[in-house]
């Protein structure tokens, strides 16, 4: 096979269809790019300087270096962590292709995510991605959104010693979320969406969800705001992301008062 480099146009990609009015586009495309145009099977076309018969390679079954930024479909970060901690975030991609690498990065609050080296395969389905990653802890008793994309995220760091004696909490429910039918970057992390009560007045809680882990994972839930407030109290509801990372492969069972459950890790 000649090593002469392949030249791809954007439109090029019309070539695929059968219509006889995308290959015309296709081959001006070509044109264009000093390129050569050679039909393919099923409507397929090879764009190559100086292709000849000998160069017949579908364009489909060629990586692409190009990289897209996807809109983030959902972003999690913890409400509250201590400085002393990393700040844990996943962020889920919508499917851009076959065989992709999804990376993520965090500058200072800004989420920014990539998707690259997408295979342009048929058949194909691309399920999607979880990217997880760690951003540096932040000042103590500073206020943080983060962003990605559209998603936004409230967070609060405290210090390594701050108390945290607000209202009393409840966890009422507890979602084990695997991303299974997504694929992991870089493993596959286990996040708890935790919701429930705390009984404060007026302010709002500021919920640290902790999970201890031993033979079983037990979590237990703390209002950190410690913001005094006058008037009768109430229970006022939150929901919050934390993880367990990664976890072994097996059967796992969450403890917390008045509740447990056991799911398993594939």
């Amino acid at each position: 096979m000649m090593a002469n480099p392949r030249i791809q146009c954007d439109a090029l990609r019309m070539g695929f269809d059968r219509s006889n009015f995308f290959l015309f586009a296709a081959s001006l495309c070509a044109s264009a790019c000093g390129a050569a145009v050679s039909p393919m099977g099923d409507g397929a076309t090879d764009a190559r300087a100086d292709a000849g018969p000998a160069d017949v390679v579908p364009i489909d079954d060629r990586p692409s270096a190009m990289c897209s930024t996807p809109p983030p479909m959902e972003l999690r970060v913890p409400r509250v962590s201590r400085q002393s901690v990393m700040i844990p975030i996943a962020v889920t991609l919508a499917g851009q292709g076959c065989s992709c690498t999804a990376t993520a990065s965090a500058s200072d609050t800004t989420i920014e995510s990539r998707v690259c080296g997408c295979q342009n395969q048929l058949p194909c389905v691309d399920p999607g991605y979880v990217v997880n990653l760690i951003a540096p802890s932040r000042a103590p008793d500073s206020d943080a959104t983060f962003v990605a994309g559209s998603q936004r995220a409230e967070h609060r760091t405290i210090s390594s010693t701050h108390n945290c004696a607000g209202g009393r909490g409840t966890i009422s429910a507890v979602r084990v979320v695997q991303d299974q039918n997504l694929m992991p970057s870089p493993l596959r992390w286990v996040w708890l969406s935790v919701e429930g009560t705390i009984e404060r007045c007026a302010a709002m809680p500021l919920a640290l969800v902790t999970a201890t882990i031993g033979e079983t994972i037990s979590l237990t839930v703390e209002d950190c705001n410690n913001t005094d407030c006058d008037g009768p109290t109430q229970p006022r509801p939150y929901r919050v992301w934390t993880t367990l990372r990664v976890l072994p492969r097996g059967r796992h069972t969450i403890t917390y008062p008045g509740g447990s459950q056991t799911f398993t890790v594939d």
